[in-house]
């Protein structure tokens, strides 16, 4: 008797062990961990609770999966330069359409001298949505655009949201009234070198130039909208806006028309040929610079000087990119270049941009 006591002892253990095994097993499993809520429960500022771990696709515009908020847009599932809603994305610098490997005033396009030293350049209508300066309509074309700061509003003001995990990436899901979601990766924001606070905060564009009462004269800074694991901060927060010449992520939307008439900034243009970026390399004695086109020019020209842009550097045209790397000059010096592009659309001719040599 005492034999089977011991026998059915050890195969209750046994079986305990197998159950706390498997349930074990199934807290680690890779899927479900993926979607863990890591704080605030859900609760959000526009009221409502998230109830998904899963963002929606409710269909699909020129090649792109969007999802269907009840909103005044409907808004991409992803990030532009991303193909899956938790991939991070390209970055870039407010009104500029290409990616960089640095990201400063410097090599800003928008980012001019004047007699009084350097400034931002105005946007006289205040709002890029729609227009060639838009990274949304620039690379995804269509009817796809960025989404202007009251669109924003209405994910502040009008979805609740919640921090999570959503296959290994950190960010933010948007719930709307209707009951889709929508998921935004914490994918942190370019300066200089450096992705800053990557998987703690998400930044992300608006096309809308902030205010001039708000900021100082010089326009440096347009609306953004941001979040972290604590907080979702609108695109009306001061704290969130950042400077034009930072990169950050961008989402497009479709629907009502952006505002559009973006007409400044970009140079002097008599057609529909334009500058879309600018940066360049230094060493003690040289700079490269590197213009971007809309399309390729057939014949170019780029002048260089230490106070103005007045003497001539051999330009190279390879595709859209208008290059020329300027030697003999002077360490830990200021030098400023331009260019002028022609095409059969007609000729541009850039603003003078600063470029400082190695010390």
């Amino acid at each position: 008797m005492d034999k089977k006591k011991n026998l059915w002892s050890l195969l209750a253990i046994v079986v305990s062990a197998m159950v706390c095994m498997s349930l074990s097993s199934c807290g680690d499993d890779d899927d479900d961990s993926s979607n863990t809520v890591i704080d605030d429960n859900g609760n959000a500022s526009g009221g409502g609770y998230v109830n998904s771990n899963e963002p929606n696709t409710t269909g699909k515009l020129d090649g792109h999966d969007y999802v269907d908020l009840g909103l005044s847009v409907k808004w991409a599932t992803c990030n532009v330069g991303a193909y899956t809603p938790e991939s991070y994305g390209s970055y870039f610098a407010w009104g500029e359409t290409s990616e960089k490997d640095y990201y400063d005033y410097s090599n800003y396009a928008f980012f001019k001298s004047t007699n009084y030293g350097f400034k931002y350049t105005y946007i006289s209508s205040g709002d890029i949505s729609g227009t060639r300066y838009d990274a949304a309509y620039s690379i995804w074309g269509g009817s796809w655009r960025m989404p202007t700061k009251a669109e924003y509003d209405e994910i502040e003001n009008k979805c609740a949201s919640k921090w999570i995990t959503y296959k290994g990436i950190k960010g933010r899901m948007f719930t709307a009234p209707n009951g889709n979601s929508i998921f935004f990766p914490a994918a942190g924001e370019k300066d200089d070198y450096d992705t800053k606070d990557l998987t703690e905060c998400g930044s992300y564009w608006t096309s809308t130039l902030a205010n001039h009462s708000e900021h100082s004269d010089d326009y440096p800074w347009a609306y953004s909208f941001g979040f972290s694991s604590n907080d979702q901060f609108g695109s009306g927060d001061a704290g969130w806006n950042g400077y034009r010449s930072n990169g950050m992520s961008v989402r497009a939307v479709y629907g009502s028309s952006g505002s559009g008439g973006y007409s400044g900034g970009g140079g002097s243009s008599t057609e529909s040929l334009y500058f879309t970026n600018f940066n360049y390399t230094a060493t003690q004695t040289s700079v490269t610079v590197k213009f971007y086109t809309n399309e390729r020019a057939s014949s170019a020209s780029i002048k260089y000087g230490e106070y103005s842009a007045s003497s001539s550097a051999s330009a190279t045209i390879t595709n859209k990119e208008i290059s020329a790397t300027i030697r003999g000059l002077k360490k830990g010096t200021k030098y400023y270049v331009k260019c002028t592009a022609r095409n059969s659309s007609g000729s541009v001719t850039s603003d003078d941009y600063p470029v400082i040599t190695n010390f």
